[in-house]
């Protein structure tokens, strides 16, 4: 299965990518830093599914796309019905 990065994601696209999780994030750390523990692991856990969902979207012409497991992992952790996810990302 294709991960985002290949077979055909140049450097400049991989560059690309990078700047946005880094922004993504800032703002994140931004946000939680305003708010107590509960509303910061509320906000965690839906800018996670956000993400991962948004993976779902980025389906390549030529096959199936591999979400990040790290990504997989954290929305499983919060997930209050304990499910799991495929490696594309979608509940099981």
């Amino acid at each position: 299965m294709p991960s985002l990065w290949r077979p055909r994601t140049d450097e400049a696209d991989k560059a690309a990518v990078l700047r946005h999780n880094v922004h993504t994030w800032l703002a994140v750390l931004a946000e939680l830093g305003a708010n107590d523990r509960d509303a910061q692991q509320r906000l965690l856990a839906e800018e996670w599914l956000a993400a991962l969902t948004a993976h779902l979207c980025l389906r390549p012409a030529a096959g199936r796309l591999e979400a990040d497991s790290v990504l997989r992992q954290l929305v499983e952790l919060d997930d209050p019905q304990g499910r799991r996810t495929t490696p594309e990302g979608a509940w099981c």
